[in-house]
Parts: structure tokens; C-alpha cells; sequence
């Protein structure tokens, strides 16, 4: 890994692009302990945040935040930074905060993205094209169908804008179509929604 590298680090800039927006936030001391405690009351402590400047993308049509580079979102995307290696395959792009973690990793030799949306894969992904290890796709992972011979050593699938139990139907859809073709997969949140691993994901004996 480089020196320079910092975990929550991205190529992108503040940019508004298609129905999106990166911006720059501030949090103050006084705003994160106020959310802190909010979070505490619900018995949410996986959920803090930090004072400090971050990094966020936001649709513009609904205004909600999709995500961010805040503490809390690096520590439930830190999973994926941990287990990626070899031939990896990631569904959603994002700011590229993960993708910019993976491409830190010597053992990552090559990383396929599956991207819904064409604004953010043209300005995303803009700040990898150079890069031989990238692969990125125009698609709907919910209707990408893996070749029968198609096989990575690791799928990180972080699809979703909230922790919700919701979304457990369709991670377990996932789950059962893209097991066998990895040694190791992670759907983002399935932890923090309480489900069992074993049940969600493949890990190689």
C-alpha cells in the first residue's frame, strides 16, 4: 500500500453531473455530538460520526445522500477494503472511495464495476479510465446474469442508501446468484441488519 494513501480517500472533486452532486460538508463538534447522541438513544452505535470536512453524493431530485467519506460510512465499507483481492467484482460506484481503497492493494489484479448510472460512471469513473485493473459497466446488477465460467475472488455488492431490513430479500436474491461464482462475497450492511454470514455470503475453506 502507498504511504501517501489514506483510507476514505477519492479522485473526485465538488461537481454537480447529471441528476447528482458532490459537495463538501463541515461537520462541527457540536453537530456530532448532537448526532451522536440521537443515535445512541436508538441504540445505533455502529452509526456515529466525527467532526470535520467530508465528502458527499447526493441525488439532486430527491436530496438524499447517498453516500459519503464520513467515519461511519468508511467503517461500514471497511470490510470490503480488507477482503478485496485478485479478481474482484463491485456493484455501485459511488464517489469511487472503495474502488480508489482496492487499487491501493498489490493483490487486486483486476476489478469489474457495475455501475446503474451513466452520469456517474462518465464522471466517476472518468478518474479511472487509465487504469488497466478497471473495468466498468453500464448495467443494473439486479439483471447482470454472470457466464457459467465467470468466477472472482471477491464481490462487494453496496447497492443500498439505507440500513434497512428491506433489503434483506434482495440480498439474499444476490447472494444466491453470485456465490458460486467467488471465493468470497460481502453485501454491504448485512451485519449491522443482523444476518448471519454464513447465510450471505461464501467464504472458501
Amino acid at each position: 500500500m502507498q504511504n501517501s494513501f489514506e483510507y476514505g480517500s477519492t479522485r473526485v472533486k465538488p461537481q454537480r453531473f447529471g441528476d447528482w452532486v458532490i459537495e463538501e460538508i463541515t461537520v462541527s463538534e457540536d453537530e456530532a455530538k448532537f448526532f451522536n447522541m440521537r443515535q445512541a438513544f436508538q441504540g445505533k452505535h455502529s452509526e456515529m460520526i466525527t467532526a470535520g470536512k467530508f465528502l458527499r453524493l447526493m441525488q439532486v431530485s430527491t436530496g438524499y445522500t447517498v453516500m459519503s467519506n464520513t467515519p461511519m460510512e468508511l467503517k461500514s465499507n471497511e470490510i470490503a477494503f480488507k477482503n478485496a483481492r485478485g479478481s474482484v467484482l463491485i456493484a455501485g460506484l459511488g464517489m469511487g472511495m472503495i474502488l480508489e481503497a482496492m487499487l491501493t492493494k498489490s493483490e487486486v489484479t483486476h476489478i469489474r464495476i457495475i455501475e446503474a448510472d451513466m452520469a456517474i460512471i462518465q464522471y466517476v469513473g472518468n478518474f479511472f479510465k487509465d487504469d488497466p485493473r478497471v473495468e466498468i459497466i453500464h448495467g443494473d446488477i439486479h439483471e447482470y446474469e454472470p457466464a457459467s465460467d465467470e468466477q472472482y475472488d471477491y464481490i462487494w455488492i453496496d447497492i443500498w442508501d439505507d440500513i434497512d431490513v428491506r433489503n434483506i430479500e434482495q440480498m439474499a436474491e444476490l447472494n444466491e446468484r453470485f456465490s458460486n461464482h467467488c471465493i468470497n462475497m460481502n453485501l454491504w450492511s448485512m451485519d449491522l441488519l443482523g444476518c448471519e454470514p454464513e447465510d450471505y455470503y461464501k467464504i472458501a475453506m
